[in-house]
């Protein structure tokens, strides 16, 4: 990730992903019909489902604060 900007904020945002890992850990739970853990849940996540959290993270955030000046932001639009 180059975006700095971007980095500090996901750093910030740390609670919203450990409520997707609790999410996910809901849902798979429910589907096995046990409890799956928490370290099994994150594991899945990150592996099946962080790339297009995270895209989709970056460019909501993006779209709103690096309009016209992020040289990464751009390349992407093109």
């Amino acid at each position: 990730m180059s975006c700095t900007e971007l980095a500090k904020l996901l750093q910030a945002e740390r609670p919203d992903l450990r409520r997707e890992f609790d999410r996910h850990k809901y849902f798979m739970s429910m589907e096995s019909g046990r409890d799956v853990g928490i370290a099994r849940a994150t594991e899945d996540f990150i592996r099946n489902h962080l790339n297009d959290w995270a895209e989709g993270y970056k460019d909501c955030f993006c779209s709103q604060v690096c309009v016209g000046k992020c040289s990464d932001y751009l390349s992407r639009k093109s």
